[in-house]
């Protein structure tokens, strides 16, 4: 099988924007108190967390998921934005939603928690799809 060609560039912009979506998506703009309640978390432990792990090891995970995602979007060969949607809804719902589902419910956590974990994990698997999509790389020059 041939090695698909993938836009490294589009892989980098889309784990960046799903990182600062998440930004605002856990703010308290909008569902960063709510988030807090559902896990027990407390601005004291929020304080004491790791910038690694606030800031670094995120961003590392969404650049996996994104590489992965580049490589389902070539195999379905989504070229338009519904098609890039489609595949990340797809990927989503069977690698992401459906195993937080299960999660949540074994560690006796509120949907609440699903909703919104999941529901950011939705918003990043949407729009990676759209710009991965679109987004081609640039052909190679023929040799």
């Amino acid at each position: 099988m041939e090695r698909p060609r993938l836009n490294y560039i589009a892989v980098l912009v889309c784990a960046v924007i799903w990182w600062l979506v998440g930004a605002v998506w856990y703010s308290p703009v909008l569902f960063g108190s709510a988030w807090m309640q559902a896990t027990g978390m407390t601005m004291e432990m929020a304080s004491r967390m790791s910038p690694l792990l606030v800031y670094a090891m995120p961003l590392v995970a969404y650049l996996i998921a994104c590489y992965v995602l580049a490589h389902a979007v070539v195999y379905a060969k989504a070229g338009t934005a519904g098609t890039g949607a489609m595949v990340g809804f797809w990927n989503w719902l069977g690698f992401i939603g459906a195993i937080m589902f299960v999660t949540v419910g074994f560690q006796n956590k509120p949907m609440t928690l699903w909703l919104i974990d999941a529901g950011y994990d939705l918003v990043g698997m949407l729009i990676g799809g759209i710009i991965l999509a679109v987004w081609k790389p640039k052909p190679t020059p023929a040799a």
